[in-house]
């Protein structure tokens, strides 16, 4: 259990990853861009001709953002995409790129290499809100949406039981994972006599 990351250095890794996938994102969102060309110009033009824009001031306004906006819709569709597949890294892999810079794996409460079915479990928990979110937007099902963002705001909750001696996020605890420290051969570290 000595090797088992605490609470800083995963926060360290999440948010280096973050780093990572927003960058690749803002790099990504030409590709958007030539995949759709004009579409989300399209979409926020159909937004500026709502009746509320017909004020001069509130679309003069509109109008300077939407070169600002128009990229941070693109951005964000890449990003969701960037993510969804940096995430499947660490699905099908036991590391993120950020995990793997700091040294970290995820493996099963043994210590051991995780199973990638364990894995992908893992990945399913941690991000169920999400997909029943995105489920509820796809379908018009509002309350999917509404139950995906609870799910949601219980993982980030569950985030906070890394702060327990078992060093287990609530996605850990019930995939049955824990992350560690790993040696230079990618093996976890040995426990101390």
């Amino acid at each position: 259990m000595e090797n088992r990351i605490g609470f800083g250095k995963r926060l360290g890794a999440y948010l280096l990853d973050f780093v990572i996938v927003g960058a690749l994102g803002a790099l990504a969102s030409g590709v958007v861009d030539n995949l759709f060309p004009g579409a989300v110009e399209r979409a926020l033009a159909e937004q500026m001709s709502d009746p509320r824009m017909r004020d001069p001031k509130v679309a003069e306004g509109a109008a300077g953002m939407m070169s600002f906006m128009s990229w941070v819709v693109r951005w964000s569709i890449a990003m969701g995409f960037i993510s969804l597949l940096y995430g499947l890294c660490e699905a099908l892999r036991g590391w993120s790129p950020a995990k793997l810079a700091l040294g970290l794996r995820i493996a099963d409460e043994a210590g051991n290499p995780a199973p990638v079915g364990t894995l992908l479990i893992r990945y399913l928990i941690k991000y169920s809100g999400t997909v029943v979110a995105v489920a509820g937007v796809l379908t018009g099902i509002s309350t999917l949406d509404k139950v995906g963002q609870m799910i949601g705001i219980g993982i980030v909750l569950g985030f906070f039981l890394v702060l327990t001696s078992a060093r287990q996020a609530l996605h850990d605890k019930i995939a049955g994972t824990v992350v560690v420290k790993v040696a230079r051969a990618g093996q976890p570290v040995a426990h101390a006599a």
